[in-house]
């Protein structure tokens, strides 16, 4: 697992721009606190890495190397002023299994980008509205994207929706030198897993789902 990172930047981006820093499915980044808005020079933030997979210590280093470069349209330089880290139990997943098992209210704090398709063939598309099961089926795939392995499951999560909508966000492409739309859906559900799809909640918990999950997309929450 990985710990947060905090910079003293001199102007930025929402916080979907951090994903120029990033290349990669081994790692969950949530900065949050910054979508939507600009950061004032000298205004301290926080970014957290969650390492999944790979060598944390290269990830740091391209990290503390890209915000040198710059981030955000104005490319505006960042530096980190503190860095902290911390190891996961290895029987996290598992507690965290047990106590999710039976019911649980899951949320997406920020926009999962899920893509589904609709018949054998047809081509895959981002879903704006979400079912227990495309959360379930959003897990498994980004389970297999960081190369972890879990207890067999069913997909048919039992459940309903509390609320979901849809949102609409930008990202700033330093390639093309222009922002592109990054949208999803965020909302609650409440869900009864058994204790294998709640393994699977667990690990969506830390490593986010659906796509764009290096630009802080896809924020899992759980709670029994």
């Amino acid at each position: 697992s990985g710990g947060p990172t905090s910079g003293g930047p001199t102007s930025g981006e929402p916080g979907c721009a951090f994903g120029e820093v990033f290349e990669g499915g081994g790692f969950r980044v949530d900065s949050s606190e910054l979508d939507g808005r600009a950061l004032e020079a000298g205004e301290r933030w926080t970014l957290r890495v969650t390492v999944l997979s790979g060598d944390p210590g290269q990830l740091l280093d391209g990290l503390r190397a890209g915000l040198a470069l710059g981030l955000g349209s104005g490319r505006a330089p960042h530096r980190t002023v503190e860095e902290r880290c911390w190891r996961l139990p290895p029987d996290h997943l598992e507690r965290r299994a047990a106590a999710l098992t039976g019911e649980a209210t899951v949320s997406l704090q920020t926009p999962a980008a899920i893509k589904r398709r609709s018949g054998p063939g047809a081509e895959s598309r981002v879903l704006q509205a979400l079912t227990p099961e495309d959360l379930m089926h959003a897990a498994f795939t980004r389970g297999r994207a960081v190369g972890l392995r879990g207890p067999q499951a069913q997909s048919d999560l039992a459940g309903e929706c509390v609320t979901q909508r849809w949102q609409d966000q930008s990202r700033w492409s330093s390639r093309q030198q222009s922002s592109h739309p990054v949208a999803g859906v965020t909302g609650t559900w409440r869900v009864y897993p058994d204790r294998a799809q709640a393994w699977w909640l667990a690990l969506a918990e830390l490593a986010g789902i659906g796509g764009h999950t290096g630009l802080g997309m896809g924020v899992l929450q759980a709670r029994a």
